[in-house]
């Protein structure tokens, strides 16, 4: 049998991470120095200040949809799987996809 761990795998892809990751690190100093020489500190500030809310702004989204998919997929699946686990014969584990595709459906649907 074949065995070959996930490090082996992705070796050969090891130096194009290195270089792109290099690449992009050099794009963000060329990005730092053309904003210093063009508006001075203030404007690299302002530029971090600017970055910085679009940061917080992305994060609360994703923050605030992750507890709405809780409130509005999760719980409600789990629910429907528990009664139905209660009501039929039928396994936890095989009703719970169900609902949730039902659960996803529905929103879907919703919109």
């Amino acid at each position: 049998m074949l065995e070959i761990s996930l490090w082996e795998a992705l070796a050969p892809y090891w130096e194009t991470v290195k270089v792109a990751v290099a690449s992009v690190l050099d794009l963000i100093a060329g990005g730092e120095d053309a904003i210093r020489d063009q508006f001075g500190w203030g404007g690299l500030v302002a530029t971090y200040a600017a970055l910085a809310a679009v940061v917080i702004f992305v994060a609360a989204r994703l923050f605030k949809l992750s507890f709405a998919m809780i409130k509005f997929l999760v719980a409600p699946a789990l629910i429907l799987a528990f009664l139905v686990t209660i009501l039929t014969d039928i396994a936890f584990a095989a009703a719970l996809p169900v609902t949730v595709a039902a659960c996803s459906l529905f929103l879907v649907i919703k919109g």
